[in-house]
């Protein structure tokens, strides 16, 4: 019996913005304070932006006998709903149509799918989980046979 997971990562423009946002910290405070003003701001930028960048690209999206987790968040089992994987055109629809208070999102932008799952707990303000992945298909598979009982 095997569980699906999937590492979701962090796109390579994230990568460029954690280097550009220390940078700029830089940049602005050596043209106004002084080099030790700068110094110790740009270190407290930059680690701080690279350990969001880290645990954000540590994040995974995993389905097993209890649920489906992403990152820290859980729907339980019991709260499986309907579930569409999408992709293309039909996942950035889908994604138009979620703006709204009770939609929970979990995308990554260089993810052309996902899934859409139904949330059924009656007391859960929550309808419905867009969750972006690499394999749209194989992680509606995965949530489906959960559901069904039978675990991947």
């Amino acid at each position: 019996m095997s569980d699906y997971s999937e590492r979701r990562g962090v796109s390579p423009a994230g990568i460029v913005i954690a280097l550009l946002i220390p940078t700029a910290v830089a940049w602005v405070f050596l043209a106004v304070d002084s080099l030790i003003y700068a110094a110790v701001a740009t270190a407290l930028v930059a680690i701080g932006v690279w350990t969001l960048t880290f645990v954000r690209a540590r994040e995974r999206v995993s389905v097993g006998p209890e649920g489906i987790r992403v990152g820290t968040v859980m729907l339980e089992t019991a709260w499986l709903g309907d579930v569409s994987d999408l992709s293309g055109a039909a996942w950035t629809d889908a994604l138009h149509d979620a703006g709204h208070s009770r939609s929970w999102l979990s995308t990554r932008s260089f993810h052309d799918g996902g899934v859409r799952i139904m949330n059924t707990d009656p007391h859960d303000h929550i309808a419905e989980w867009f969750v972006s992945s690499r394999n749209p298909m194989a992680l509606a598979s995965a949530i489906r046979q959960t559901k069904d009982g039978s675990v991947i």
